[in-house]
């Protein structure tokens, strides 16, 4: 989670400057718009301001989450439905039993 918000913040600006510096197409006179990648920075920041470093930013964050709760919910109904009968089998003796008594309690739990 950390490690996802970390590159939502450095990095899609990064990618943002590298989307831009790419697109980049000759002007009037055989220049280019930017001169380099901070000079393409400031620009944006100068005409879109510092919100126009995070655009597509949203996507970013919509996976993220999608990531995370996925995993919550695998998490919370392994834990539910095996927690009981892990708790009698202490040694794990017998790991194909305790995976079919997970696969059948989830496929009660999806009958009902």
């Amino acid at each position: 989670m950390v490690a996802g918000l970390a590159q939502c913040v450095v990095l899609v600006p990064s990618e943002v400057v590298k989307v831009n510096m790419q697109a980049d197409e000759v002007v009037a006179g055989g220049k280019r718009k930017y001169s380099g990648s901070l000079n393409c920075m400031l620009h944006i920041v100068k005409t879109e301001n510092i919100r126009g470093l995070y655009k597509g930013n949203t996507h970013s964050l919509t996976g993220l989450l999608t990531g995370l709760l996925t995993h919550s919910l695998t998490h919370s109904l392994t834990d539910r439905c095996c927690s009981d009968y892990i708790k009698g089998d202490t040694v794990y003796r017998n790991i194909l039993r305790v995976v079919q008594h997970c696969q059948r309690q989830i496929a009660e739990g999806f009958r009902r």
